[in-house]
């Protein structure tokens, strides 16, 4: 889970809700791009999983759309304030796992 991790530096930061979300969307993008290439270094095959990358670059796209729509809706201080709930609660949700595992 290293989007919630990432999004902790970045929150840090004090940017604005579309640099927030700019800087962490490359953030993941270049995190995601690096782990893709590793594992097609160690040999992993990733050809019976397209039809699953497919379908979560397809979720991407929509949550991306609406995620930008209501992003434009909410003020940036109760925007701040739902990002450190629910990166909270993931903390959280992390720390239990650990425990419960």
């Amino acid at each position: 889970m290293t989007g919630p991790l990432l999004s902790l530096f970045s929150l840090r930061e004090g940017l604005g809700k579309d640099r927030f979300v700019v800087t962490h969307a490359l953030l993941m993008t270049s995190v995601h791009f690096l782990k893709v290439t590793t594992f097609g270094f160690v040999g992993f095959v990733f050809t019976p999983y397209f039809l699953l990358l497919g379908g979560m670059i397809a979720g991407v796209t929509f949550g991306s759309y609406l995620g930008t729509y209501v992003r434009g809706k909410v003020p940036k201080k109760p925007f701040r304030r739902a990002l450190k709930v629910l990166l909270t609660v993931l903390a959280l949700r992390m720390i239990l796992r650990l425990l419960l595992t």
